[in-house]
């Protein structure tokens, strides 16, 4: 795999558990939520990159990962299969759904923009992820 993929992907889970982390009621009950967060992946068969965000979903859809940020976090995955036009749709797609972040290995760089644009006008979190 990738070591620039993993090393990002890493730094995502850390940022993630940030973004999501423990948060107390009025009580001090332990408040609980269920953050849906992205994939626009380039492409399944794209071994690598398919490998990294499969090991990024089962990590954060782990109750290991629940239990430590005191929140489940579930996955939507989407491939763009090489297609700057799937790509687009899989962001708005996404959006439809209401996630609450995404993460993305962008195939250029006017599409990785449209879909930025999208994402930072619905106020979704967009996370780019270098594939190389």
């Amino acid at each position: 795999m990738n070591k620039k993929i993993v090393v990002v992907l890493v730094l995502l889970l850390v940022g993630c558990t940030f973004c999501f982390a423990n948060g107390t009621s009025e009580n001090g009950a332990q408040k609980t939520k269920t953050y849906k967060v992205g994939v626009i992946n380039t492409s399944d068969a794209d071994e690598n990159c398919y490998l990294a965000f499969k090991t990024f979903k089962n990590v954060v859809e782990s109750p290991d990962f629940e239990a430590k940020i005191g929140h489940k976090v579930t996955v939507e995955w989407t491939s763009s299969d090489l297609d700057v036009a799937k790509q687009m749709n899989n962001c708005e797609t996404l959006l439809s759904k209401g996630v609450d972040a995404i993460l993305m290995i962008g195939l250029d760089n006017d599409s990785s923009s449209s879909v930025v644009k999208a994402c930072n006008d619905a106020g979704v979190d967009i996370f780019m992820v270098a594939s190389e």
